[in-house]
């Protein structure tokens, strides 16, 4: 299983996401539905904690958005930064994608998912 984290909005230092500067290209729009993310957040089955490195300067607390892209599995597949503290950015990335939902159906067919998620730290 692949998986893909893109970071969108305001400038980021490339040393925030842990990736040593490197980003996955980024690729044409993933196919799928568009579920409101108050509607998906119900569909929500397993929620890791997002947790915050002791020392870690700036904010540790907030709420950072992400658009998801959630496939047939109810894995999130897909994760792109677009507000919250920078400084908690990382620590919310790495949580949200080991989330998991509830598969979604349309007309008994599995689809994807494409959503926004919100994962506030306490």
């Amino acid at each position: 299983m692949s998986f893909v984290v893109r970071v969108v909005g305001p400038a980021i230092s490339p040393s925030v996401l842990g990736f040593g500067g490197v980003l996955p290209p980024i690729g044409p729009p993933s196919p799928g539905i568009h579920v409101d993310g108050s509607f998906e957040a119900t569909a929500l089955t397993h929620r890791a904690a997002p947790v915050v490195p002791p020392g870690s300067p700036g904010h540790t607390s907030g709420t950072v958005v992400c658009y998801a892209v959630i496939d047939k599995a109810g894995d999130v597949r897909e994760l792109v930064y677009l507000a919250g503290p920078a400084s908690l950015m990382r620590a919310a990335l790495n949580a949200a994608r080991y989330w998991r939902y509830r598969p979604t159906f349309i007309d008994e067919q599995l689809v994807e998912v494409q959503t926004t998620i919100d994962v506030t730290l306490p």
